[in-house]
């Protein structure tokens, strides 16, 4: 259909059925507009208007779009164009190529019932419309349909009357050629009352999830039901929101590719009257922490959220965001669309966030999916509750689309869907794919001619684009040193016109001439850094290139501008390791070793109490090398202390396998206590006064208790003095001599402390 205008439009196409559009006005000015996608036979069309325009066309005439990867013109999506055709929302599915379903509702009144199209990548049609429900009686409505990256598909829908009592939902899966695998089935269990408004995903697998509102003894509450790929249960209904108080409803889902879901639905609940809701699921149905409010602003209404989650759990909820009649609301105005990322363990790694920047009137009812990148496309609908301001497309509503990133920043300016702007277009549904590209679906009134129909525009991801990325090596850059065997960080930066997708990093030991065909490392947008094993032989001339991949399959490359070296790996313990070193328990000293592996390398330190026939026990696993030659770690000494100098360590790499060194000389690890008299083989006749002697390092005045090991068996057995203070780090007790024997040895233990303990170290003679 050709605006008011004289123009001239020629278009060859493949032809499933011709529609001739006419319309009356004033002629301003000319234009010419070539269309894609194109059906099925060949047909040419030349209009000439001036005042009536008459086109034969299907799908309408192309526009381009100013967003990242361009735009085709939109089309019709219901073939079938009497009466009123109706989406609405998450409508839309698409597979691993491109290729899409979208469903809608046929009819009006009590005659209504469920239709697809299938689309393929090109957003050529591939067959015809199909049905969706065989249960014709009353009404099937609110239909939303799911699909995994191989085609197939499941279908979920609300449908009057069938399960006996008001509506109750109903699903039907589908093959890739949209062939039905099995009849529809009944997904609520509970009957009494409404349950309907579904939502649905599915897994890699097909099996899939359906979400609903559906009564309960409160009021209205979101259920939930799992079932496998052929369509049978994994599970009975079960309720997702933990808060019933009020009303919960309007109800979204999205799922990784391994069955992890999420569910985001409006109502009450802790903190808000009227706000957004979530709950994480893992893929077994197990609850995956609490429910969650989304929306941090709580003014005013938030409602009718959508969903859509990364391949590794990560997710982002839209929503909008209003106070309806009063042109107060969050974005100023009447309504704006908000959102909020969360990551894979549901924490918020983003504020909530405005996307819409245009804020007059009433932006409204998202929809959201994720981009292969981590970066998501939302659309809304745009419009006006009252006149003047107009709205921002000039009549009515409008279709209006958004790519941000995980932080809400937007990439690239807000941009304008539909290009047929008579009456209302709204209730848009967004569908990503593999390729980087998307497709939306909305409504439009009057567009076909008769009613309400649904149309749709594709973004292309993939095709067409033949930039390739720029990306730039940042480190190593040349001058470094790294031992074989150890472990090199790789960063750079990167960009690209469409979207970055994955990194490869390879390595040259000759300058740049020639890279091991393996890659040393791997990494996917938006990670700008990857770690590799520098295996040996060792060079002065190596050198790293990173290859960097967008969505469209463009590669560009960059090598580190200069050469860096691998060396011979070496790890030499220097400390303690000389003769004569004596560490106390409860002293912190410094284990050090010279090394090549570079600022934080992992390694092993250990130590053997008896070496070489004791046992290495570990004191750290990994500890991280501090400095780039010298390294050092801290060990507060424990006990038990070691039978004179029989102590060593070892640090081995955790990288590098073999590698290791074990210091050259034993030392001795001492008791926090340490008698010192008597030491010696003396005699002390009985009855005589003789100073007991210790050192210690706690702090003081710290209790000791005295005691004999008068049989040498080695326990301390009698007690010479229950408590003893020291004031300083020696202590001295003078003892009444008392017993005889040749076996008689001290023992000094601190009271507070059970491991502060010493005895002498030889024994004395108490003579009568």
């Amino acid at each position: 259909v050709l605006p008011t205008a004289t123009a001239t439009a020629t278009r060859t196409a493949t032809a499933t059925r011709t529609a001739t559009a006419t319309r009356t006005g004033t002629a301003t000015r000319t234009a010419t507009a070539t269309s894609t996608p194109l059906p099925a036979a060949t047909a040419t069309a030349t209009a000439t208007a001036t005042g009536t325009a008459v086109a034969t066309t299907t799908p309408t005439a192309t526009a381009t779009a100013t967003t990242p990867g361009g735009g085709e013109g939109e089309f019709a999506v219901s073939q079938t164009t009497s009466g009123s055709q109706y989406q609405w929302g998450r409508s839309v599915a698409t597979d691993a190529s491109g290729n899409f379903v979208v469903v809608w509702v046929d009819g009006a009144g009590s005659a209504q019932d469920v239709r697809g199209q299938r689309f393929d990548a090109d957003g050529g049609l591939v067959g015809s419309e199909f049905a969706v429900n065989t249960y014709t009686t009353a009404a099937q409505t609110r239909a939303a349909v799911a699909g995994t990256p191989s085609g197939e598909f499941v279908v979920a829908w609300q449908s009057d009357g069938q399960d006996g009592s008001g509506a109750g939902v109903f699903a039907r899966r589908f093959d890739a050629n949209a062939v039905a695998l099995a009849p529809e089935f009944q997904v609520n269990q509970t009957t009494t009352g409404t349950q309907g408004a579904p939502s649905v995903t599915e897994a890699a697998d097909g099996s899939f999830v359906v979400a609903w509102t559906g009564a309960s003894a409160t009021a209205f509450d979101v259920f939930a039901r799992r079932f496998d790929a052929f369509g049978a249960p994994l599970s009975g209904e079960f309720r997702v929101n933990t808060y019933t108080t009020g009303y919960q409803y309007s109800s979204a889902l999205a799922s990784t590719g391994g069955g992890d879901f999420v569910v985001a639905w409006s109502g009450r609940g802790l903190g808000d009257t009227i706000g957004i809701f979530g709950q994480r699921f893992d893929a077994s149905g197990a609850a995956a922490g609490g429910e969650f409010r989304v929306n941090s602003y709580t003014t005013g209404t938030q409602y009718v959220p959508a969903v859509a989650i990364g391949p590794g759990g990560e997710f982002v909820i839209v929503w909008g965001s209003g106070t309806y009649f009063t042109p107060n609301g969050q974005d100023g105005s009447f309504g704006g669309v908000f959102g909020k990322h969360f990551d894979a363990t549901g924490a918020a790694d983003s504020a909530e966030f405005r996307v819409n920047t245009y804020t007059t009137q009433y932006q409204i009812r998202p929809d959201v999916d994720v981009l292969p990148n981590g970066q998501f496309v939302v659309a809304w609908a745009s419009g006006a509750f009252y006149n003047p301001p107009p709205p921002q497309e000039g009549d009515s509503s409008g279709i209006y689309g958004q790519v941000v990133d995980a932080t809400g920043a937007p990439q690239g300016d807000e941009f304008h869907i539909n290009t047929y702007t008579t009456n209302a277009q709204r209730f848009p549904a967004v569908a990503a794919d593999a390729t980087g590209g998307f497709v939306v679906a909305w409504n439009s009134y009057l567009q076909d001619g008769d009613g309400f129909g649904v149309f749709a525009r594709r973004y292309p991801g993939a095709a067409g684009d033949t930039t390739p990325p720029t990306v730039t090596v940042t480190s190593p850059n040349g001058g470094e040193s790294f031992a074989a065997g150890g472990s090199v960080n790789v960063t750079w930066t990167a960009s690209d016109d469409v979207a970055l997708d994955a990194f490869e990093v390879f390595l040259s030991r000759d300058g740049g001439s020639t890279f091991e065909p393996t890659p040393l490392c791997t990494a996917t947008e938006p990670t700008h850094t990857c770690s590799g094993t520098l295996a040996g032989p060792a060079t002065a001339a190596a050198r790293v290139k990173v290859v960097a991949r967008d969505t469209s399959g463009n590669e560009g490359e960059d090598v580190s501008d200069g050469n860096f070296s691998i060396v011979s790996a070496y790890i030499t313990v220097t400390a303690p390791d000389t003769t004569g070193v004596t560490w106390k328990v409860g002293t912190t000293k410094a284990i050090k070793f010279i090394h090549n592996l570079g600022t934080g390398k992992p390694v092993k330190i250990e130590l053997n109490r008896n070496y070489p026939g004791g046992v290495w026990e570990v004191l750290a696993d990994p500890a991280l090398t501090t400095a780039p030659a010298q390294s050092t770690f801290n060990w507060p000494v424990t006990a038990p202390s070691t039978d004179g100098p029989t102590a060593r360590v070892r640090v081995t790499s955790v990288e590098i396998a073999g590698l290791s060194d074990t210091n050259n000389a034993n030392f001795t690890i001492e008791n926090r206590v340490r008698v010192t008299a008597p030491n010696t083989p003396v005699t002390w006749p009985a009855g005589s006064k003789q100073f007991l002697r210790w050192n210690h390092n706690y702090p003081t005045p710290h209790s000791f208790r005295i005691e004999i090991d008068a049989d040498g068996n080695g326990t301390c057995e009698g007690t010479i003095a229950a408590s003893v203070a020291a004031t300083d780090a020696t202590g001295s007790f003078q003892w009444t001599v008392a017993g005889t024997g040749s076996t008689n040895r001290i023992c000094v233990s601190s009271t507070t402390d059970a491991l502060g303990t010493d005895r002498s170290d030889t024994a004395f003679t108490i003579t009568p």
